[in-house]
């Protein structure tokens, strides 16, 4: 198991995103597994036993060391990425070991009492740049605890697409859209770069300060898709921290490749005037779709996510619950245009007793007696599928009572 320092926490998310993303539906989507990772770190410090052991292998790290890299990351926020954190708890909800582990949570967090939908949905809102509508949980009446995390970022490039028509891009989509994205002759780096599946074609653009970097990568066909995201991440974190600042160090010289056609690529030379001279030079450019995706994810559907030992986790805190249930999800947003990229994730666990909570407050106890005579109506209830039948709500027996009668233990009645 990995144990701390940013290497660490970057192989540790990467290798989250791997399980993340095996978990999500097929084809477009867009997940933030950070967002989850984030709330698993919260809450690593205060699992025990075999919980504790599945949460750091979901994590990747042990649970101190997550937890301080969240914190880390939470109080220095990224200014290319807006981040927030919400507990909200059940007014009145007296438990000493929730309240211990709440303590200790980042400064950086919303507090307070479990507010109504509409305020869970704006506070999406507000934390995701007004890209996340809608709140990933739903409260129920005996809602008793919601942990939540936003990420959002919103970023233009350092130098923007052109925009070209599909027929360059080729293939299938090329008849779906009209339109797509060229990369300019300067503030990209595109390149085929050496991975383990295989050459992969990958394009790096970088926002205008230079706080986000976007990777691109496409394998050949035959390469799964859990595969392909490995490669992704490992060629993003190397993009993002590139001392030398080469976006792509793998990168194959562009005449190293053979002249023709490759899997996603195609290579080929011929005699031109070249600005500023020299006797051959190589210009590399890069073709892709705009895109857009919505994602929403049941975080519970996959163990090693490591969600439903962190919903143990919180559960334990809150003992005792009647019949506890637990939901966890997450809604995430993105979209790539010519201009920038866009993205927000909020991710959220909600724990609700399976009945209200007690509460204190002032209890009226009231008891009627009918000491005196009294009259009793049965009427009958005659209800189907085809709707209500002719006795339905008719008056059967009705009485009146002036004579008690001794009353008798169940046991001991003669009945039939």
């Amino acid at each position: 198991m990995t144990t701390d320092g940013p290497r660490a926490v970057r192989e540790a998310v990467a290798r989250y995103a791997e399980r993340f993303h095996a978990a999500a539906p097929a084809g477009t989507h867009v997940v933030s597994p950070l967002g989850a990772w984030v709330l698993l770190g919260l809450l690593a410090p205060a699992a025990e036993g075999v919980v504790r052991e599945r949460v750091e292998d979901a994590l990747g790290l042990d649970a101190r060391a997550a937890a301080d890299a969240v914190r880390r990351l939470l109080d220095r926020p990224h200014p290319a990425v807006a981040s927030a954190l919400g507990l909200w708890t059940a007014a009145g909800l007296d438990r000493p070991r929730y309240e211990q582990w709440a303590a200790g949570l980042p400064a950086a967090l919303t507090r307070g009492p479990v507010p109504e939908q509409a305020g869970l949905d704006a506070w999406a809102r507000e934390h995701t740049l007004g890209l996340v509508e809608r709140f990933p949980v739903t409260l129920e009446p005996d809602t008793v605890s919601v942990l939540a995390s936003a990420l959002a970022t919103r970023v233009r490039w350092s130098s923007p697409f052109d925009v070209v028509p599909s027929e360059r891009l080729g293939g299938p989509w090329a008849g779906a859209v009209e339109r797509v994205l060229s990369t300019p002759g300067h503030g990209h780096r595109v390149a085929v770069v050496r991975a383990a599946p295989g050459p992969v074609g990958a394009h790096v653009a970088v926002s205008e300060d230079g706080s986000l970097v976007v990777l691109s990568a496409v394998a050949d066909a035959a390469v799964p898709r859990d595969d392909v995201l490995r490669v992704a991440h490992t060629l993003a974190v190397r993009a993002a921290t590139a001392e030398a600042g080469d976006l792509l160090p793998d990168a194959v010289d562009a005449f190293d490749l053979p002249l023709g056609a490759g899997h996603s690529w195609t290579v080929s030379e011929g005699r031109e005037l070249i600005v500023g001279g020299g006797d051959r030079t190589a210009r590399t450019t890069g073709l892709l779709p705009a895109w857009e995706a919505s994602t929403e994810l049941d975080l519970t559907v996959d163990e090693r996510l490591g969600m439903r030992s962190a919903a143990d986790t919180l559960v334990d805190l809150l003992r005792p619950l009647p019949a506890p249930s637990v939901e966890a999800r997450q809604v995430a947003v993105a979209r790539c245009t010519a201009a920038g990229f866009e993205a927000a994730a909020v991710t959220a666990m909600a724990v609700a007793a399976g009945a209200m909570m007690p509460r204190e407050g002032l209890l009226r106890r009231v008891e009627v007696r009918f000491a005196r005579p009294y009259a009793v109506v049965a009427v009958a209830r005659d209800v189907d599928v085809a709707g209500a039948g002719a006795w339905h709500g008719v008056p059967v027996f009705s009485a009146w009572v002036e004579e008690p009668a001794e009353a008798f233990a169940p046991e001991h009645e003669a009945w039939g």
